[in-house]
């Protein structure tokens, strides 16, 4: 019979069908899809908006704390016991507050606060003392606020201490919010 010349081999149709389907998929990879459809995902640009926190300010409660002293970077402590001294003062003063905060160091619990605490001196002439802090907890991420003892410095570390306390409790009596823009907890945008 005559037909079998007019056929093309397997070979040939195999051929012919996988440059076609090659063809096809290049074509659906780089030209037809959007750009969603590339090769190789876009990044999504991050943007830099924090989360918003809203916190009302503590009345009658106890919170549990753990307060961390340490010196600034280039200074040592002159007795060991100096940043137990330095963390029983800031518990003093922030109990000695008028809205019915209790603050007790945590003993067997997870603390509510964590107060992290700098303290810096210069003494080449005239002492002068700051400290700051760095308050983390309540079961957030990330840290709730910072503080520092004030603009100026003061000639002794009890002083720089007690300011620092009092500009805590101010945070803590009247709580705070996350200026907008931030990110809200189910993601959409505080504006």
């Amino acid at each position: 019979m005559q037909l079998a010349g007019n056929l093309a081999s397997d070979g040939e149709i195999m051929k012919t069908t996988f440059t076609a389907f090659l063809a096809m998929a290049l074509m659906a990879l780089f030209c037809a899809g959007s750009a969603d459809a590339q090769l190789f995902a876009k990044k999504k640009k991050k943007d830099n908006i924090w989360p918003c926190q809203d916190q009302q300010g503590f009345r009658y409660t106890t919170l549990t704390v753990v307060i961390t002293v340490k010196p600034t970077y280039n200074m040592t402590w002159k007795f060991p016991e100096a940043p137990s001294v330095v963390a029983q003062r800031i518990l003093a003063d922030l109990n000695a507050n008028s809205q019915g905060i209790t603050f007790q160091e945590a003993n067997g619990v997870v603390p509510n606060l964590y107060i992290n605490v700098t303290m810096s001196e210069t003494n080449a002439g005239t002492q002068q003392d700051s400290a700051y802090s760095e308050v983390t907890g309540l079961g957030k991420s990330g840290t709730l606020f910072h503080e520092s003892s004030g603009q100026a410095p003061y000639t002794g570390w009890r002083d720089a201490v007690d300011h620092l306390s009092t500009n805590m409790l101010t945070w803590l009596q009247n709580g705070w919010h996350t200026n907008p823009p931030c990110r809200e907890a189910n993601g959409s945008i505080r504006r």
